[in-house]
């Protein structure tokens, strides 16, 4: 008996319970049964602790995107105001639009935090519809195109004419396409040019857009759709982000079930052809091929 104990002791000390006692005895295999039920529960338990580690890591990420990432947009809102309030007789057109963009991406932000959760823990009931795809990208640049205008960059269109995808629509522009673009206003230089080609392979659409600006390093484009891993930096001109864009990009593809794909050339490392190629392939509506 006092061997049996030593050896009850030792695993519990060690925390070993997937030992098991050696001989027939009733008792023995009572207690064989006992440790096969804790190791069970250890398991269950180590599941559910590294489930909560990961839990508790993106909220923490989530919690640096609005918390810190709010202040810049926030805070230039402010500034700009306390300039404006100095001389309020006199008019301010261009300060008073850096007040309601710094409010317009504040507002984006939020959403795209929102709609991240949302769409990661299942709780956004996403109807899906084919949508035309010329549509969504003229609602898109029409969103962005007093950046383009800032940086003076050209953007050249060319969509086949009838193409159908299935999408959430307002998610698609404002969350997908949207974010790409601004990434490629973001990293391309002053008075450069931007493509944005869509159309049919088989089954699929695709969905092409290329800049040629800065490029990314193969390291930096392992992580475009991580949380877990900082990816902002500043633009060509400045240009402050969140690195939240990509990863929300990434849940509403395959929420489509589409997918996405991107390949990038560094400048330094391609100084002849550089920037980035962001492919989506998504289903598209094959009645309107027929119909054609």
């Amino acid at each position: 008996m006092k061997k049996l104990v030593d050896q009850l002791k030792k695993i519990i000390q060690d925390e070993s319970y997937d030992t098991r006692l050696q001989g027939d005895d009733e008792l023995i295999q009572e207690i064989n049964k006992l440790l096969n039920h804790i190791e069970s529960q250890k398991k269950i338990y180590i599941a559910l602790e590294k489930n909560f580690q990961n839990e508790l890591y993106r909220a923490r990420q989530l919690n640096h995107v609005l918390c810190h990432d709010l202040l810049t947009p926030l805070a230039a809102a402010k500034t700009t105001y306390q300039m404006i309030c100095i001389s309020p007789e006199e008019k301010h057109p261009k300060l008073l639009q850096i007040v309601e963009r710094s409010i317009d991406k504040s507002i984006i932000l939020i959403d795209d935090v929102r709609n991240y959760l949302k769409v990661d823990e299942g709780k956004m009931d996403l109807t899906l519809l084919f949508e035309e795809v010329k549509s969504m990208i003229d609602e898109s640049v029409e969103l962005l195109d007093h950046r383009l205008q800032e940086k003076d960059i050209k953007l050249n269109i060319h969509v086949e004419p009838g193409i159908e995808v299935l999408v959430y629509r307002n998610s698609f522009i404002h969350s997908v396409i949207s974010n790409i673009l601004s990434n490629a206003i973001k990293f391309s230089e002053r008075s450069s040019e931007i493509r944005v080609i869509a159309e049919s392979d088989d089954e699929m659409a695709v969905i092409k857009i290329r800049d040629f600006g800065i490029g990314m390093s193969k390291e930096l484009r392992s992580k475009l759709f991580s949380i877990s891993d900082a990816t902002s930096r500043k633009g060509t001109e400045g240009e402050l982000g969140t690195g939240f864009g990509m990863p929300i990009v990434k849940k509403f593809v395959e929420a489509f079930e589409g997918s996405i794909d991107v390949e990038s050339w560094e400048r330094n490392d391609h100084p002849d052809d550089h920037g980035t190629l962001v492919t989506l392939r998504l289903w598209k509506n094959l009645k309107i091929k027929k119909a054609i």
